[in-house]
């Protein structure tokens, strides 16, 4: 099990980053493309959640010790979800389905918190 970094970190055993150079091979090119897609949709998941609520974006208002930054977080995390399940987003747009009905989401949910695909 590793994890996807951009260039800003080193690899290791448990990091991986894209592969770098010219004249790369097809699969290596091939792995920078596969991965750079799922980067872009986590990247939008988040997004979205910033976008809605804004104020969790601004550092100025999120000061640890001073508010519950990640109650807030997760809080904006389950209404993006709900929001998500009323209005879709662009990740049920690509894959042409639908997202789950509220009384799904929440049903199925109720104990954890996921990040809206977007």
């Amino acid at each position: 099990l590793a994890l996807f970094g951009d260039a800003a970190y080193q690899t290791s055993g448990h990091m991986l980053k894209a592969i770098g150079g010219v004249d790369l091979a097809a699969a290596n090119v091939q792995f920078n493309k596969a991965m750079n897609a799922q980067c872009t949709s986590a990247e939008h998941a988040f997004g979205k959640v910033t976008g809605i609520f804004s104020a969790l974006s601004f550092s100025r208002t999120q000061k640890i010790l001073v508010t519950c930054v990640s109650d807030q977080y997760r809080f904006a995390v389950l209404l993006t979800n709900a929001h998500t399940c009323l209005y879709g987003s662009q990740m049920t747009d690509s894959f042409n389905t639908d997202p789950p009905t509220l009384e799904q989401y929440f049903n199925n949910n109720i104990h954890q918190v996921y990040v809206a695909a977007e």
